[in-house]
């Protein structure tokens, strides 16, 4: 997994690298920083000067790191207003979903140790996504990555 951050930390690098410097400015300087630092230096990346910025092949956790980037440094009130409005909505569907995806599967999973218990089977253990990785796929599925 830091295996795959040191590469995105290195493609940011290199796109901070091309844009202005008034926004580039605006970034601060510790994550600047934590960014030399952090990236991948055996990784080769370069953006393709031929081809649109939307188009290059990133990885989703370099296009994740530069939408924080964008919601923290330069997008405008109203612009985080609105995100932030949209990702609250987001969470609560997701919330929803999730919700009614775990109501079932405990139901499920309820029927399934009474039957095993007539059987005399212990009952299977549920193994958990970590936290972590829901929060990432949940950022994931937002950006539509």
């Amino acid at each position: 997994m830091n295996d795959v951050y040191a590469k995105a930390y290195t493609e940011l690098y290199e796109i901070l690298k091309n844009i202005s410097e008034n926004d580039l400015n605006k970034i601060p300087n510790e994550i600047l920083m934590i960014l030399e630092e952090k990236r991948d230096k055996g990784y080769e990346f370069k953006l393709q000067e031929n081809i649109e910025f939307e188009n290059q092949k990133l990885l989703r956790e370099t296009k994740i790191l530069l939408a924080i980037l964008y919601r923290d440094y330069w997008a405008t009130k109203e612009e985080k207003e609105r995100i932030t409005q949209k990702w609250k909505g987001d969470i609560i569907k997701s919330e929803e979903k999730k919700k009614i995806k775990y109501d079932e599967l405990f139901k499920n999973k309820k029927e399934h140790i009474i039957e095993q218990k007539n059987d005399n089977n212990l009952p299977v253990e549920v193994k958990k996504e970590k936290l972590f990785k829901k929060i990432i796929s949940f950022i994931k599925k937002y950006l539509k990555i």
